[in-house]
């Protein structure tokens, strides 16, 4: 998300919908998480992408304007683009790398995006310094007294969780599958 932007994040049965009031947001779905039917999508004043892949919608929008205009960028994969003026009319499929722009209730052709505008899209939405050291420091030991507490709370006793490890080496990728956790015994 560009700095400035206005957002709103609505989940509701099976349709997840950024609504973007103003600014810029990329966003990518990983098709292979989501279940059957799922939809996720980016809403403007006057354009809805559903997205299918990976893309950046930006509203364009100047103020005092009564003519919405918004940007929608496909990187990967496909969007469905449709305008809100015509509910029930097809989509159009972008399909990576491409572009179009709706003013209105009006959109225009799909534009191929060359690599130096892809570029372009994505330059004002990474961050521009990672976070300090320190930081990510002080987060580590936050969890793991977090973790120590719970660990006490486990044994009943009290007993568990009073060392806190001194964590070197890569970091651990909290998605990756692990080993099923079985029920303990009751006493």
């Amino acid at each position: 998300m560009r700095e400035l932007s206005e957002l709103q994040l609505i989940d509701q049965a099976g349709t997840s919908t950024v609504g973007l009031a103003s600014g810029k947001v990329a966003m990518g779905v990983a098709r292979q998480r989501m279940l059957p039917g799922e939809i996720v999508e980016i809403r403007t004043q006057n354009a809805v992408a559903a997205i299918r892949g990976g893309g950046v919608a930006e509203t364009l929008t100047p103020a005092g304007a009564t003519i919405p205009v918004t940007r929608v960028h496909v990187l990967s994969g496909y969007i469905d683009v449709t305008t809100l003026g015509y509910p029930g009319a097809p989509p159009l499929r972008l399909v990576a790398p491409s572009s179009v722009t709706v003013t209105g209730d009006t959109m225009g052709p799909a534009v191929a995006l060359d690599a130096a505008a892809r570029a372009a899209l994505l330059s004002n939405l990474r961050p521009t310094q990672p976070l300090p050291t320190r930081v990510l420091e002080g987060l580590v030991f936050g969890e793991q007294a977090r973790a120590a507490g719970l660990a006490r709370i486990i044994t009943e006793d009290g007993s568990g969780g009073d060392e806190l490890l001194d964590v070197q080496g890569p970091p651990v990728d909290v998605r990756a599958p692990t080993t099923p956790i079985t029920a303990c015994p009751s006493r």
